[in-house]
């Protein structure tokens, strides 16, 4: 209606008649027409929401990963062989480890494929350390092998 009213085109006059009959009608029925932003209000947009990071490439973190000490006093922790072993059914092809001045640290990352496949395949771990109460949150209340993603949405799963 709105469009019919307000229309600047060769055929004005019939547009508005048009416009003018239509008015006619919904009156006769007992109804009016309310234009949309009348009836609904002026559409604010979307509101501003937050995009969830992604840590490129996937990588999920590992702790807990030392093992002993050796006769220097120094940890001794999992190789990256053995840890790629130990998670084999996951897709991750790298591993690595964090040393400091007193050996191993027990922190060691799984590093997987950079495509949409090697991150399902990260979420899917971590997914599965979460559903067994293991993953970060679990991490602060107790002492056992636990795993997170690294990412600034890890919190959100």
């Amino acid at each position: 209606m709105d469009h019919a009213r307000t229309n600047k085109s060769k055929r004005v006059g019939l547009r508005r008649e048009f416009a003018n009959l239509l008015d006619e009608e919904l009156r006769s029925r007992g109804s009016a027409f309310i234009s949309a932003g009348e009836s609904f209000g002026q559409w604010e947009g979307l509101k501003e929401t937050k995009d969830h990071e992604i840590v490129w490439p996937p990588m999920v973190v590992i702790m807990s990963t030392n093992l002993e000490k050796d006769h220097n006093d120094k940890w001794v922790g999992m190789g990256n062989q053995e840890l790629l072993d130990y998670f084999s059914s996951y897709a991750a092809i790298k591993a690595r480890h964090s040393y400091g001045p007193k050996g191993h640290r027990g922190t060691s990352v799984l590093l997987f494929e950079s495509s949409p496949k090697g991150y399902l395949e990260a979420e899917w771990l971590h997914r599965q350390f979460l559903a067994q109460g293991t993953g970060r949150d679990g991490w602060n209340q107790q002492t056992r092998v636990f795993v997170w993603v690294e990412s600034a949405s890890s919190t959100a799963f």
